[in-house]
């Protein structure tokens, strides 16, 4: 079969690439994905800064049908 232009289309940046390989490749080597710090040690980055308006955010609430867990134990 044929594979025309728009079959090989990326539908995400280089950048994003090298990003999505490394996660791939970590994870087979090592049986489990990266967690933030490998890959912020592997690419030399910083974590990113979010700052948003706390006015914007929604109110986080359980639902009812779906009660808090916690693996802290009460006194």
């Amino acid at each position: 079969m044929n594979r025309t232009q728009t079959d090989s289309r990326q539908d995400f940046s280089a950048r994003e690439g090298q990003y999505l390989a490394f996660i791939q490749t970590y994870t087979l080597v090592n049986g489990r994905p990266p967690a933030q710090a490998d890959i912020m040690r592997f690419f030399r980055v910083t974590p990113p800064t979010v700052l948003a308006d706390p006015a914007k955010l929604p109110d986080l609430k359980p639902l009812e049908s779906q009660p808090v867990k916690t693996s802290v134990m009460r006194y």
